[in-house]
């Protein structure tokens, strides 16, 4: 369906389901293109957003009232007053992601008088893949809810609320990469993210010839959110040794100094997010450039430092990137998002697409008997109206 297709078709179910017309507004969920676990040390990120996203229909409401309803999951919520709003438990927290960013937006502006809304939300992001569902989710009602009661709440600014959102209401400890780049991204770019003072950068992402392709592996390893914490503090505990306050201060020789003073864990996870930010700068000068050999080189670094130094990968993701490795037509791949599962990302000749597409079906079927999903995307642009 084409964008214009699916707005019209939402117009027509908000005005059957609440007797309104609404506006719909969208934003994209994303792909991390290079930059891994460095977010959270203050390092260097480069995300782009996705041709897939969730898409918001709304209208304000002359009371303090919130519905929401999910036309995904076939499920309705209201919150009577949603100024004093509290995290909803039990099959309702799904709720939390579009009730939590208003909350903080009627906050964050002082809105004053009637702040309700209907809300009808749909999104063709599959959950599960690491494409940053709930970025997208928050992003899309923040910008839509600002948009109708007229507020002023800078994207920068949004993309941190949206963030508050994930901290406090669903007790994800993330990031802040994922709301940037949903707010900010610009078509045909890249964003090139500084996690320490959240500057970014635009960086041209336009081939004539070539696309990622995105594989979801379909599976998740439950050691993912254990793993993901035992890193964290690896690195903090390598920036403490190195008497630093993040690893973003640590120089690589700096750290070989340090390096019998820490445990081992330490420092390879200290040495990949020392290495990885280094390879998102290079990344980004091989892409002005236009050197894509150059640019799927770093890719391919960058997956073998998650596999092997911060040890965030898993056999499916690793056979992935193998099975990349030695495709004619493909310049790069890695695993993208936490790890243990998830997805790949490979930069791939557009004219071997479908070729590449049943040659990851094929083999990884046969070893894993899993069906991987595949997507294919250029940049695209950030949250918009599609008024």
């Amino acid at each position: 369906m084409t964008i214009d297709s699916i707005k019209s078709s939402l117009q027509d179910h908000f005005q059957t389901r609440f007797h309104k017309r609404g506006q719909v507004f969208y934003a994209p969920g994303r792909v991390n293109i290079i930059g891994e676990h460095t977010d959270y040390n203050h390092g260097f990120v480069m995300p782009m957003a996705i041709n897939k996203g969730t898409y918001i229909t709304i209208a304000k409401r002359e009371d303090n009232q919130l519905n929401i309803f999910s036309q995904n999951l076939s499920e309705a919520v209201s919150i009577e007053n949603i100024n004093s709003f509290n995290a909803l438990t039990g099959e309702n927290r799904w709720a939390n992601y579009v009730a939590g960013v208003i909350y903080f937006l009627i906050q964050h502006c002082a809105l004053d008088g009637h702040t309700g809304a209907d809300i009808y939300i749909y999104s063709n992001l599959p959950m599960g893949a690491g494409l940053s569902s709930s970025a997208s989710l928050t992003i899309a009602v923040g910008y839509a809810y600002q948009a109708i009661y007229n507020l002023s709440c800078p994207k920068r600014r949004l993309a941190e609320l949206a963030q508050k959102v994930e901290h406090q209401f669903a007790g994800t400890l993330c990031g802040i990469m994922d709301q940037m780049v949903c707010a900010l991204a610009k078509e045909s770019h890249a964003l090139c993210l500084d996690c320490d003072t959240l500057t970014s950068e635009q960086v041209p992402c336009e081939f004539e010839n070539l696309s990622f392709v995105i594989c979801d592996s379909s599976v998740k390893h439950s050691l993912a959110d254990s793993a993901y914490n035992d890193r964290r503090a690896s690195c903090e505990l390598a920036a403490q040794v190195c008497g630093e306050k993040t690893l973003r201060e640590v120089t690589y020789d700096k750290l070989v100094s340090f390096g019998e003073k820490m445990p081992k864990e330490s420092f390879f996870c200290a040495k990949h997010v020392i290495t990885e930010n280094q390879r998102v700068l290079e990344a980004k000068r091989a892409m002005r450039a236009e050197n894509w050999h150059a640019f799927g080189a770093l890719m391919f670094e960058s997956h073998q430092s998650l596999q092997h130094d911060f040890r965030v990968s898993c056999d499916e993701l690793d056979y992935l990137v193998e099975l990349s490795k030695h495709f004619d037509g493909v310049y790069g791949a890695r695993m993208t998002g936490g790890g243990f599962g998830g997805s790949t990302v490979a930069l791939v000749e557009d004219q071997r697409i479908d070729e590449y597409q049943e040659y990851i079906q094929s083999h990884y079927s046969h070893q894993f008997s899993l069906s991987p999903k595949l997507y294919t995307s250029r940049a695209c642009q950030g949250v918009r109206s599609l008024m």
